[in-house]
């Protein structure tokens, strides 16, 4: 499943992945699919768009924000292994992430580079 072979990953990748990483982890697996069995490849925008407009009553926007950009990373990283042929976050209407700071780095990609996202939302590897 690419959700464990992605945590194995993050483990060693994320010096925060019990504390950041795995949380929202945890959290997109509860939401996107409660019988443990969708295929990555079948998530989509609508389902992403749910869930933000859900936990935007719950959490605050920063928080629900974080949980986009981790869902991201998630999926660019399916991409690279050819587990997924989009990123159904890019996709989502509700996905202009917005931090306080002018760059945000988030995570690692599979070449090392840093990914980071602009207060626009605009992503930069470097």
């Amino acid at each position: 499943m690419a959700i464990e072979q992605y945590r194995a990953y993050s483990k060693v990748q994320n010096r925060s992945h019990n504390t950041y990483i795995e949380p929202v982890l945890k959290m997109w697996e509860r939401e996107l699919d409660p019988k443990q069995n969708q295929l990555v490849a079948r998530v989509n925008p609508g389902q992403i768009d749910a869930v933000k407009q859900r936990r935007a009553k719950e959490v605050e926007r920063t928080t629900a924000d974080k949980d986009l950009g981790v869902l991201k990373a998630f999926f660019s990283w399916c991409i690279d292994r050819g587990m997924a042929a989009t990123n159904p976050v890019c996709k989502s209407s509700h996905t202009r992430l917005t931090w306080s700071t002018r760059w945000f780095w988030l995570a690692t990609s599979a070449s090392g580079a840093a990914i980071c996202f602009g207060r626009n939302g605009s992503e930069w590897t470097g």
